[in-house]
């Protein structure tokens, strides 16, 4: 079943909202969530976002596409995207009791999913690189 989601950050943090319901219930994941009929990927990314954070954004581009092989109730395919917050108030909502930032270096140990884990993982070290390479930019002699 296709999913979508969001990796929305700032300045070395990323959002991450905690499950109200099973499976994984207290486990902190990306804000996403199944597709409905008829919805396009960015869509359901977008929607997923507002109903559990309150927050609206404007989607950039795609980070991923993640096999879901630990979900007990369905195989899922996860399509994320990289977002860029644009308005709203951060509170949990709709299936989430909790929302929150937190720093790349320092994220929760209790990630409900394995694609989750592995799309923050990667995200983590792509955010590395640019940010290094920004800094040995701004190093070198002019």
């Amino acid at each position: 079943m296709p999913a979508a989601g969001v990796i929305l950050h700032r300045r070395g943090e990323v959002l991450l909202v905690r499950r109200r319901f099973d499976p994984r219930a207290g486990a902190w994941c990306l804000p996403a969530g199944f597709m409905e009929y008829g919805e396009t990927p960015r869509h359901c990314a977008l929607r997923e976002l507002r109903e559990e954070t309150g927050l609206r954004a404007r989607l950039g581009e795609l980070f991923g596409v993640y096999a879901g092989f630990d979900d007990p109730r369905v195989r899922a395919i996860l399509i994320l995207y990289v977002a860029e917050r644009t308005s709203g108030r951060l509170v949990p909502g709709d299936d989430a009791i909790d929302a929150r930032y937190f720093a790349l270096t320092e994220l929760p140990r209790a990630i409900a999913f394995a694609a989750h884990r592995q799309a923050l993982t990667e995200f983590r070290a792509q955010y590395a690189r640019v940010t290094r390479g920004e800094r040995d930019r701004q190093r070198e002699p002019r």
